[in-house]
């Protein structure tokens, strides 16, 4: 039996962002995302779909305003990383991330609902994920 690829057969995949200084918004439904570790327990990760707000015209012309890009960061769980540099690499950005978007870290819990809406400055800049292909990374968030 065949199956119509008719939908995603013009598909084209945007180019990543250029790196630089943007202002995104956090999207509908942030999601909770808990992964199981092997030698047991749980680790907690944020995934939120930001617009692009704000941000310098690309190399290839076009406004950036109005792309979509994923912001992951872990919560929870840190020691389960071997590296005490990773490990104060990964707070920070979560620290940093929750705090740009209003979360009073202090009381020690939050509704990944409440931060619906909220705009905040990341700077993008070009890495290579696992598998050594290009990727958008994001960090240094703040306030907007």
């Amino acid at each position: 039996m065949a199956i119509s690829l008719e939908d995603i057969r013009d598909y084209e995949p945007e180019p990543l962002l250029d790196p630089g200084l943007y202002t995104l918004r956090v999207g509908p439904e942030p999601r909770i995302i808990t992964k199981e570790l092997s030698e047991g327990g749980e680790k907690h990760s944020l995934l939120c779909n930001c617009e692009v707000v704000e941000g310098s015209t690309q190399s290839d012309g076009k406004d950036p305003e109005g792309r979509e890009v994923s912001i992951f960061v872990q919560l929870d769980n840190y020691e389960s990383v071997e590296s005490p540099r990773g490990r104060k690499f990964l707070k920070k950005q979560c620290y940093d991330f929750l705090t740009a978007v209003g979360v009073d870290v202090s009381a020690g819990e939050f509704d990944p609902d409440a931060i619906v809406g909220a705009e905040f400055q990341a700077t993008c800049k070009i890495g290579s994920d696992q598998n050594g292909e290009p990727q958008e990374n994001w960090s240094n968030y703040k306030a907007y």
